[in-house]
């Protein structure tokens, strides 16, 4: 029930966000769901009496995971999925496993065995049979199509670096901090945009 509720939460997202980017400036509205999203898992995380304080000399590498898994991939998704159909972005983006695999076969030196390669062959051919009849469409958007794949590596460098580099934190403050950091980042953004487009800045 929570993985089929995951599911029709998470497909609906994406649809949610092609609709609001409309309304909203990419940056100011991935801004606001990090802020938000922060502080619901911080207050989640005291209310459960969890650690919160990052361990001493841990800094560095939650700051790279935070680089690949929330930073890049809310830039890459956010204006790459106004650049085509929301199901298509969604299908890209979830590309996330094959990268995860090669990724981790490389830089983890993880052992690639036959069934390994057959899940990979697998992974490859379901995700093109999803698309389909529409990789023309991919065609017509290249720049769309290059950042969800940004996205979906991104997402894949996030998660090998978790598993070479953990975090001796608990996932809810884990990912709060994972949230906070990218604050930063996209305020500056958000303000950079202001100032070079006032009247603009809904397109940028």
């Amino acid at each position: 029930v929570l993985l089929a509720g995951l599911t029709l939460g998470w497909g609906f997202n994406w649809t949610v966000i092609k609709v609001v980017l409309e309304e909203m400036a990419p940056l100011s509205f991935r801004l606001y769901c990090l802020i938000g999203g922060a502080a619901g898992l911080f207050a989640m995380a005291r209310a459960g009496k969890l650690p919160m304080r990052v361990p001493a000399g841990e800094w560095p590498r939650l700051l790279l995971i935070t680089l690949f898994n929330v930073t890049l991939w809310n830039v890459f998704v956010v204006y790459g999925v106004r650049l085509m159909d929301s199901g298509r972005a969604a299908i890209l983006t979830f590309t996330l496993p094959v990268w995860s695999i090669l990724l981790g076969w490389w830089l983890l030196d993880e052992r690639m065995d036959a069934r390994k390669w057959l899940g990979l062959a697998f992974g490859v051919l379901g995700i093109g049979l999803l698309l389909g009849g529409e990789i023309r469409s991919l065609g017509q958007a290249p720049l769309g199509t290059a950042l969800m794949l940004g996205a979906a590596i991104s997402w894949a460098a996030g998660t090998v670096c978790t598993k070479r580099w953990p975090v001796g934190l608990p996932a809810s403050s884990f990912t709060a901090w994972q949230l906070l950091l990218s604050i930063a980042p996209f305020s500056l953004g958000a303000l950079l945009l202001v100032q070079m487009h006032p009247h603009g800045v809904q397109q940028h």
